[in-house]
């Protein structure tokens, strides 16, 4: 089933085409626009981190507070609402990376267990700074943990 997922995610996507109307001809103009012009960041850590913990974790969040806390105070949300979003939030986090691995260095079920314990790992931390100091700590984390991994561990482990 694993193998499957691997499969899709790592296939060739040149089959499908994307197609828009007029309303989708107009947004490279209302991109411009932006502050940060048609410069913003595309990074694929940035975008990683505002999908995961901004949305995700946050959604996670909210639907966890909606299920099971009665109060409508939502400055105090429990904190063990967090935690449970952080660790769905992180456990999916290692998921997408498994057709990265798949691609890289094959599947198999020790490399499956070393990718989630790893992937795992950073994407608590991650989805800690974001709880605790905000989303530019977690990004930077992420950033930072790359930049580590291709510099530093990469040189030694090939």
């Amino acid at each position: 089933m694993l193998q499957k997922y691997a499969d899709i995610c790592t296939g060739n996507f040149s089959l499908f085409s994307l197609y828009g109307d007029s309303f989708f001809d107009e947004i490279d103009g209302w991109i411009e626009d932006f502050d940060l012009g048609a410069e913003a960041p595309r990074d694929e850590r940035v975008i990683e981190e505002i999908l995961l913990r901004l949305l995700v974790m946050s959604l996670f969040v909210l639907m966890l507070w909606k299920l099971f806390v009665k109060s409508n105070d939502n400055l105090n949300i429990p904190n063990w609402i967090y935690i449970y979003a952080i660790i769905l939030a992180a456990t999916l986090f290692a998921a997408g990376h498994i057709p990265f691995t798949a691609q890289s260095i094959g599947l198999s079920t020790p490399i499956l267990i070393r990718g989630f314990i790893l992937n795992g790992v950073g994407g608590l931390g991650f989805g800690y700074l974001y709880w605790r100091k905000g989303l530019s700590y977690s990004m930077l984390a992420h950033g930072t943990t790359h930049v580590f991994m291709q510099a530093i561990f990469m040189p030694i482990l090939f």
